[in-house]
């Protein structure tokens, strides 16, 4: 679905990261497209982690003094044009992500229209909730349905807190695997520390991405053991968890430190890894970059 080859690791009964069955898949299909509407500043934050997806990323806006190379340097492609004109002249699939950042009704309205009656796979519109009920009255008005409103994201992004663009695209990059997986097979996911954030983090995660199996790990042991209680979650004691590391697909810092929790000497062994560093300052040491199969993002 990434458009990239590679080995894939099942157990007996297609469980992921396990060694009974390896399976090498080739693929010929095109890496999915990320298109971004509106060149704010929050834009370049979503284009760079869309990017470190494997998206191909296009910012499309149609004042061509911010859509620009140099503003976008991680974008594959910069469209100058009006949102709507350039969307209605494209074929979108299921594996499309639209971003909606212009939060300006007269670009909004228009390419909604168009975006919701289209096959894309995420449709995403950022804006506060008044500005949400605002668009959805709009909406309505021109005669899109709620079945068509239904598949809208808005605000949007996960609710996590965020407050900069680093941490907006973040949020919105994590409804976009929600999506992905919230009819696929189950994701297994690590998240260290049980603070205000990694509690938020958590909760959305057993909400939108309801087939996900949450292991939580913390230094305090009762501290994990009652936030798992409350999400039927699993708990791993915090002084193994890096012993254990290759048994999830997704590993999320969020716990504080003032030293890196996963070195390199953590990730040697593992066949691939993804990362999501939420700690400020950071938890997990920016060289595993270094390595081949393992994937970092980070709010810095």
């Amino acid at each position: 679905n990434q458009g990239r080859t590679r080995t894939l690791k099942f157990g007996k009964n297609g469980e992921r990261r396990m060694d009974t069955v390896n399976i090498f898949v080739e693929s010929f299909a095109k890496a999915p497209r990320m298109i971004v509407f509106g060149a704010i500043d929050f834009a370049a934050a979503v284009a760079n982690i869309g990017k470190f997806l494997g998206y191909y990323v296009i910012v499309c806006d149609a004042r061509p003094i911010f859509a620009t190379k140099r503003r976008f340097p991680s974008a594959d492609e910069i469209v100058v044009s009006w949102p709507h004109k350039y969307l209605s002249t494209i074929e979108v699939d299921e594996r499309t992500a639209l971003c909606v950042l212009t939060h300006d009704p007269k670009f909004d309205i228009p390419l909604l229209e168009i975006a919701l009656r289209s096959r894309a796979g995420y449709i995403g519109a950022m804006g506060s909730r008044r500005t949400h009920d605002d668009r959805l009255k709009k909406l309505r008005e021109i005669g899109v349905s709620e079945q068509e409103i239904s598949r809208l994201r808005s605000p949007i992004g996960l609710d996590l807190g965020a407050r900069t663009p680093e941490e907006t695209a973040v949020s919105i990059a994590a409804e976009i695997i929600s999506d992905y997986f919230r009819n696929q097979q189950s994701v297994s996911i690590l998240i260290l520390g049980t603070g205000k954030f990694g509690i938020t983090l958590s909760r959305n995660l057993k909400e939108y991405f309801p087939l996900a199996e949450l292991t939580i790990s913390n230094r305090t042991l009762v501290h994990a053991e009652n936030h798992a209680a409350a999400l039927n979650a699993q708990v791993l004691p915090f002084e193994n968890f890096t012993e254990h590391l290759d048994d999830f697909d997704v590993v999320i810092a969020t716990a504080q430190s003032d030293q890196y929790l996963i070195r390199p000497e953590h990730i040697n062994k593992l066949q691939k890894g993804f990362f999501l560093d939420l700690g400020i300052p950071s938890l997990i040491d920016p060289s595993i970059r270094t390595y081949e199969h393992i994937k970092l993002y980070t709010v810095d």
